[in-house]
């Protein structure tokens, strides 16, 4: 099973969370704004470079990480082509992935991405556990939701599939003890060949989970090979 982790919203904690993956000789995936509406202080210039440097891969939440199914055409357009375009100035290299803002997207905003050469784009439906096609499903949001939220939540874009793990793993509060859970069953299945971790780095900050994210990882790292382990 292929193993690999993201993270959200381009704070200043990603630095963090990029030095203590690199101690780790793990290489994760950072979804990086220029400026974040919600008032969020976001990565300088120095800083994304700094990330890039560690052998993390970088790439785009677009230019203000504002909801881009709220906008129209011209200013969707610009958020997507100015947030790449940011980020490919100051890293020399082409930006080819993208994560939606809020996780709110629709068929019009996919082909405006494609137009703009990005060559996938992660959301936020979670429990799934195949990479394929240009949309990449994670398999879990590392967060302490509370049972009533996953449900109500997950349940909406819950593939059929996932139904067994669904059941037997949302009444689990500690996101440590859910997320052993979810991928013990999962890599039980042939079917399955892919588990991708997608949290908030600030979130890990401020909610007290950064032990418990880190003895995760050390549990994937007992569970895996080298070879697992990818960037999206």
């Amino acid at each position: 099973m292929k193993l690999s982790l993201s993270f959200d919203d381009g704070c200043k904690e990603d630095l963090i969370l990029a030095e203590k993956l690199s101690e780790l000789d793990i290489k994760a995936t950072f979804f990086v704004p220029k400026n974040n509406i919600e008032g969020r202080k976001t990565l300088t210039k120095f800083d994304v470079k700094e990330i890039d440097n560690m052998g993390h891969q970088v790439e785009s939440h677009s230019l203000d990480h504002i909801y881009l199914t709220k906008l129209d055409f011209d200013r969707a357009y610009n958020q997507i082509e100015g947030g790449k375009k940011y980020l490919e100035d100051i890293l020399g290299k082409e930006v080819n992935g993208f994560c939606f803002p809020g996780g709110k997207y629709n068929k019009s905003l996919v082909k405006l991405l494609k137009k703009l050469n990005i060559r996938y784009a992660r959301t936020v439906h979670n429990l799934h556990f195949m990479k394929s096609g240009f949309l990449i499903n994670p398999s879990m949001q590392f967060f302490p939701h509370t049972p009533k939220s996953i449900f109500v939540n997950y349940i909406k874009k819950l593939p059929i599939s996932s139904t067994q793990i669904f059941l037997k793993t949302f009444l689990i509060k500690d996101p440590e003890q859910r997320a052993k859970e979810i991928f013990s069953i999962a890599k039980l299945s042939q079917k399955r060949n892919f588990f991708h971790l997608w949290c908030h780095s600030w979130e890990l900050i401020d909610y007290q989970l950064l032990n418990k994210y880190l003895f995760f990882i050390e549990f994937l790292k007992e569970n895996s090979s080298k070879s697992d382990w990818t960037v999206l």
